[in-house]
């Protein structure tokens, strides 16, 4: 979309609501762990993305704007989830899901399908100083309980370079619009974009 400010990070300052997260990371980490320890061999719930070195999963609550199962399984998620306001809900550029990075895994490069919304990643669990995100040109890391926001319509690739010892970096990812969206601008593309 033409006319939406372009940078590659953004400030968590711009997007209050997202305090919401910390609130209720005890629970939504919770969620989390028993989704992995009890279904990661349930291909309906997590799915292992290609990577060049690695291994990645994903299970989604929200998957192209469809409500998946796994949103039944993990409700204090997916009622967090909700009460933000900007996110990109019933729409196919919406997607909300934990991402698990394990150690010596590279996400090659890629990028998003569209400016209008902005990729969140809330860390659940990072080994400090293994991961980074490259977007762009710019290097960030997570941190627990801290929401990184980024436009994955930029390239952008992830990295874990730790020993097996260091665990897997778990991040709980969601969309939300871009703030240059005007609220008609949403209305017009839920309309031709519903899901």
């Amino acid at each position: 979309m033409f006319g939406l400010k372009d940078q590659e990070l953004w400030s968590i300052k711009d997007f209050p609501a997202l305090q919401i997260l910390n609130q209720h990371l005890y629970d939504i980490t919770c969620e989390f762990q028993h989704l992995y320890d009890h279904f990661l061999t349930d291909e309906t719930v997590w799915k292992v993305n290609g990577t060049n070195r690695g291994r990645w999963e994903i299970a989604h609550l929200i998957n192209q704007g469809h409500t998946t199962k796994v949103a039944e399984m993990c409700p204090v998620t997916y009622q967090t989830l909700k009460k933000i306001p900007y996110f990109l809900d019933n729409n196919l550029f919406g997607d909300a899901s934990y991402s698990v990075v394990h150690s010596g895994t590279d996400i090659s490069t890629h990028c998003g399908s569209t400016n209008i919304r902005l990729r969140c990643h809330f860390g659940l669990i990072v080994p400090p100083n293994e991961c980074y995100l490259k977007v762009g040109e710019k290097i960030c890391h997570w941190k627990e309980n801290q929401v990184l926001c980024f436009n994955d319509a930029y390239a952008h690739s992830v990295h874990h370079n730790g020993q097996k010892a260091s665990g897997m970096r778990v991040v709980f990812m969601f969309d939300i619009w871009h703030p240059d969206v005007t609220e008609s601008q949403k209305q017009i593309l839920n309309y031709a974009f519903s899901s």
